[in-house]
């Protein structure tokens, strides 16, 4: 039980080795702050660093749990200048943490930030203040923090999924696979970003949007024809036939490749026309796909790999959400309280056919 001096975490040194831990509660200057952490989301990136199959960089011992939005509960009056919030606020963190001062982040790639690191993923619970993933009752506000204030209208569950789901989809989707009026986009992986990718490409004027599963996604592939999606079907010859039929022979312009599944990666180049682009967004765990290269070489595709996203995208997901509120509040499908975050781990990788979108709540269902 944590005390006034103490927040509980979710607390790992390792894979499938965790506790709940009480953390010391820091002590906040002019230059930072404390989240009270109303909801964290949980994703295919948790399931792997949970069972130790993350291939990004990573660091233990860590509180895991990146996508993350609350309450601001204390605030350094610098801090509040630079983020333009008080303390009361709602508001969304993004992952991604950002030094100001390398090339990366100069450039406004923070995610490939070379000094610090992201919430939940690379920033070890070893450095103080130790408050550095989701999966807590509080979060430790860095100066290097990007912290997006809620719009009015914008539930915490749109603040979950905006800064890892919602903006991820609006940069993949129309900035690198470049999907516009009258294209034709294949997205194979139902999971959030897939079906969000469904209504992004929708708003982008995309002719036609297909998704791509296994039969187990049976729940999320009709979600992703009520989305939009013209056509949801499995995996191998019914969706070789149905971008066939959908091109009359010709292939999809691009494909969003979201489930990391080595057979869908090696399958794509069969699926996008010639010079078409496939975006490889999905993470396999380390394993390898054997792509057709003299395919993709003869048919000039364009292969373009792809890594979460960034500060603009945010800013644009939380209006994009926010106008499209009962679409996305509907994707959280599964609600736990801390002392089971495991549970909420787990489940991503269950197979559970009703599950959309896993999230912790530190304060308690």
């Amino acid at each position: 039980m944590a005390s006034a001096e103490t927040v509980r975490a979710f607390w790992m040194d390792g894979p499938e080795k965790a506790e709940l831990r009480d953390v010391p509660r820091p002590g906040i200057g002019a230059a930072d702050g404390l989240l009270r952490v109303e909801m964290a989301g949980v994703c295919g990136t948790d399931l792997k660093i949970y069972r130790g199959r993350y291939a990004g960089r990573q660091g233990w011992p860590l509180i895991p749990g990146h996508e993350i939005c609350g309450v601001i509960e204390e605030l350094g009056d610098e801090a509040a200048a630079r983020w333009g919030v008080a303390v009361g606020d709602r508001v969304a963190l993004d992952s991604f943490l950002t030094c100001g001062l390398c090339e990366a982040c100069m450039a406004g790639n923070s995610r490939y930030c070379t000094t610090l690191g992201d919430y939940g993923v690379s920033m070890s619970s070893e450095r103080p203040p130790h408050l550095w993933g989701g999966f807590a009752e509080r979060v430790y506000l860095d100066r290097g923090a990007q912290v997006h204030a809620l719009p009015e209208g914008c539930s915490f569950e749109l603040g979950v999924l905006v800064p890892a789901v919602v903006s991820n989809a609006l940069r993949w989707v129309g900035d690198v696979g470049g999907v516009s009026l009258g294209s034709r986009l294949l997205i194979q992986g139902p999971g959030p970003i897939g079906l969000a990718s469904v209504v992004v490409a929708r708003a982008l004027g995309a002719a036609t949007v297909l998704v791509s599963g296994l039969p187990e996604d049976a729940a999320r592939l009709a979600l992703a024809r009520e989305l939009g999606a013209d056509a949801a079907v499995h995996a191998g010859p019914e969706l070789e036939e149905a971008v066939a039929a959908a091109t009359a022979g010709e292939g999809v312009d691009v494909v969003l490749e979201v489930s990391g599944a080595p057979s869908a990666i090696a399958a794509a180049p069969s699926l996008v026309r010639r010079q078409g682009t496939i975006v490889l967004a999905g993470l396999s765990g380390g394993h390898s796909a054997a792509l057709p290269c003299d395919l993709v070489a003869l048919q000039e595709i364009a292969i373009k790999g792809v890594f979460s996203h960034d500060r603009a995208a945010v800013k644009r997901g939380l209006a994009f959400a926010t106008e499209r509120r009962e679409i996305f509040d509907a994707f959280v499908t599964h609600r736990y309280p801390l002392e089971e975050t495991a549970e909420a781990i787990e489940v991503v990788g269950s197979g559970d056919p009703n599950l959309i979108k896993s999230v912790v709540l530190p304060a308690g269902v």
